[in-house]
């Protein structure tokens, strides 16, 4: 089972491997999945999922964009369809 855990939304920069640059709006949710315990208790797993679009929709199938967002965290960013629909992946 899968619990949504944060969303996150902002206006920061994109940036592919090549250094071309695109200011973008983004929205993401992050989900966790969670773990069956005792007394029907869910217990966290510590595998996440990052799902979430970005506009406008820029770098489509590049991998390696980085997107460095306002509150300091780093995403790895791939833009899965021309909606701007992408899979993230936090840089630690």
């Amino acid at each position: 089972m899968r619990q949504l855990i944060e969303n996150i939304k902002g206006k920061d920069i994109a940036t592919a491997p090549d250094g071309t640059s695109q200011e973008v709006t983004y929205d993401f949710d992050v989900y966790e999945e969670m773990i069956p315990a005792a007394n029907q208790a869910m217990i966290p797993s510590g595998l996440k999922e990052i799902r979430g679009r970005i506009s406008p929709a820029c770098f489509f199938n590049v991998r390696g964009v980085i997107l460095q967002m306002e509150d300091g965290r780093k995403m790895s960013l791939v833009v899965t369809d021309t909606r701007g629909s992408l899979d993230a992946t936090p840089i630690e």
